[in-house]
């Protein structure tokens, strides 16, 4: 089946039509997505700093991130999910906005970034846990999430300015 064909069907369903049809359920449901994506911004923003050794200086890195940690897969979660329906509402207009993919590739990134330095980076963490500046791989990872997070959320605002009206 081609991607036209999934991303109309997806439009048709019966979600889609019902955020597409009702402007008061599309900024609903956008509504949603902005506070959580807020939120994730936050709490990422907030280990980040930790990591440049901005904010929280006197914390443990790991006290730091593991309070945060389930606000932010819980704002992730909420955002994807908004956001997912969103996509749905207008999917083949999504799907031809550069603004789109860009945020998309973008998040991607991010993503890569959390897993190299969870799964490489936090490794030596019992030797600068509680130091106030941090190893300039940590120091990287925290620079690179922050610019990744707050360019998505810059390119998901212009989304909203160059995806194509009804």
């Amino acid at each position: 089946m081609p991607l036209t064909a999934i991303l109309e069907r997806l439009e048709a369903s019966s979600w889609a039509t019902f955020i597409h049809d009702r402007a008061w359920a599309f900024t609903a449901v956008e509504v949603v997505h902005v506070f959580a994506a807020s939120l994730l911004l936050g709490t990422i923003v907030i280990v980040d700093l930790r990591l440049l050794g901005r904010a929280a200086s006197h914390r443990p890195v790991t006290d730091v991130a593991g309070s945060l940690l389930p606000f932010t897969w819980t704002a992730f979660v909420i955002a994807a999910a908004a956001g997912a329906l969103l996509f749905m509402s207008r999917a083949t207009a999504y799907a031809a906005s550069p603004a789109f993919w860009s945020k998309m590739v973008l998040i991607a990134l991010a993503g890569i970034n959390m897993a190299v330095f969870e799964f490489v980076t936090v490794r030596g963490v019992a030797r600068w846990n509680t130091d106030a500046a941090q190893p300039p791989a940590a120091r990287l990872a925290g620079a690179l999430s922050i610019s990744c997070w707050v360019l998505v959320i810059c390119f998901g605002r212009l989304i909203a300015f160059t995806l194509e009206t009804d």
